[in-house]
């Protein structure tokens, strides 16, 4: 009969605990969604820069072109 009273008195878990846990991993998750926005930004910013690059560097190689058609032909 004691060991029988013994485990009834024991609590099942504690839930303060678990609260922690769920306070704690829902903190975690904030921070890991608020890193993959800021990298969703950095991504954002570097494919504009990619592609101002891209066009300005398009557009110096046309103006290239041009300069190279308007030489006069040697052959």
């Amino acid at each position: 009969m004691e060991a029988i009273a013994l485990q009834s008195d024991r609590k099942p878990f504690n839930p303060s605990i678990l609260h922690i846990v769920e306070g704690r991993s829902s903190l975690i998750s904030a921070k890991v969604f608020h890193l993959i926005i800021i990298t969703a930004d950095v991504m954002i910013i570097s494919s504009i820069t990619l592609v101002v690059c891209f066009v300005s560097s398009s557009v110096g190689l046309c103006t290239t072109l041009n300069g190279i058609n308007k030489l006069p032909n040697f052959a």
